[in-house]
């Protein structure tokens, strides 16, 4: 008959497994020490679900939840399950390891956290896996894997980075969307780097705003560049749209001037009428006299203030601040 474990030993198991029910300290015994765990939800933490797009992120806002409960070593495997089953102090039975069983608490915890920050795909790489550490084995298989590539993609992004159409809002968000990824994938950018190469990507019309930037001596910070480059933007095209209104109102169009040369020709040119008379059919002095005698239509384009020809709306406006001036020094 199997003896009874002594009071003494029960008493022992049920205070070291009490702690973890109550959720605070459970004692795995040497070599593990000590670990203190809060049992919380980290939905909250970890706001991505695992698919194939987003494992870095996703890693690198799992890895401080981990971190911060003292249970890494339950995914990276350095703390390894005790034994189910251990002998009773007579070593005459075998009893169930309160150890085990507070070991097995825990994993089962971590496992839950893994499993709710998984999208459905990412979901069947886990069937059939029974711990936490086999678990991150096989997410970091799957989609780690390809790693390298990945980084190697995100810097061929970074240096052949362009605005295009893009705002310049949009344009540095794409640049730090890059570098945020490299970091997560354990390539952090150097600040002075990721300046170098958004100024690279501007285009053309920055280029006096970048040999401006590239002349300083001091280091230019990421958020100081987007406040200049905001700045830059917003004059680039408030010129714009000022360089279009006054073309549109000082610029005659194209008809109108083809008009105006068809008419010169016409009038300084030969005469393309024949005489009846002699002469062998060319225009009489007369004729020709009166012909160049007559007025020229005025095609100059009229003022959109005075309505007078001949002068294009700055000049008007010129004029009616002297007018002004005359009237108040008369009065």
């Amino acid at each position: 008959m199997a003896a009874t474990p002594s009071s003494s030993s029960i008493a022992a198991q049920s205070s070291r497994v009490s702690h973890v029910s109550n959720g605070a300290v459970f004692d795995l015994g040497p070599p593990h020490g000590i670990i203190t765990l809060t049992i919380s939800n980290v939905s909250h933490r970890v706001s991505l679900k695992l698919d194939r797009s987003n494992y870095l992120l996703w890693r690198s806002q799992f890895l401080p939840v981990l971190y911060s409960q003292g249970v890494m070593g339950f995914v990276n495997g350095s703390i390894t399950p005790p034994p189910a089953l251990i002998p009773n102090e007579e070593h005459s039975s075998l009893i169930s390891n309160p150890a085990y069983e507070a070991w097995f608490r825990v994993d089962q915890t971590i496992q839950s956290w893994i499993l709710s920050t998984l999208s459905p795909g990412a979901l069947g790489q886990l069937l059939g896996l029974t711990t936490a550490h086999t678990m991150w084995v096989s997410l970091e298989q799957a989609y780690a894997s390809s790693l390298h590539s990945r980084v190697l993609q995100l810097r061929l992004e970074l240096q052949n980075l362009k605005r295009g159409t893009l705002s310049i809002l949009e344009y540095l968000e794409r640049g730090k969307s890059i570098a945020d990824n490299l970091s997560a994938a354990g390539q952090p950018v150097d600040q002075e780097d990721l300046v170098a190469y958004i100024l690279n990507g501007l285009g053309s019309e920055y280029e006096p705003f970048i040999m401006s930037v590239t002349a300083r001596t001091d280091p230019l910070s990421l958020e100081s560049l987007q406040s200049m480059l905001l700045s830059q933007e917003h004059r680039l095209n408030v010129t714009t749209q000022l360089g279009g209104l006054t073309l549109s109102n000082t610029v005659p169009s194209a008809s109108m001037a083809n008009h105006t040369n068809t008419s010169s020709r016409g009038r300084g040119g030969r005469s393309t009428s024949r005489g009846r008379g002699r002469g062998g059919g060319r225009s009489t002095p007369n004729s020709t006299h009166a012909q160049n005698n007559k007025p020229r239509p005025d095609t100059r384009p009229s003022c959109q203030i005075c309505s007078k020809k001949g002068h294009s709306r700055p000049t008007a406006v010129t004029g009616l601040i002297k007018l002004s001036k005359q009237l108040h020094l008369h009065h």
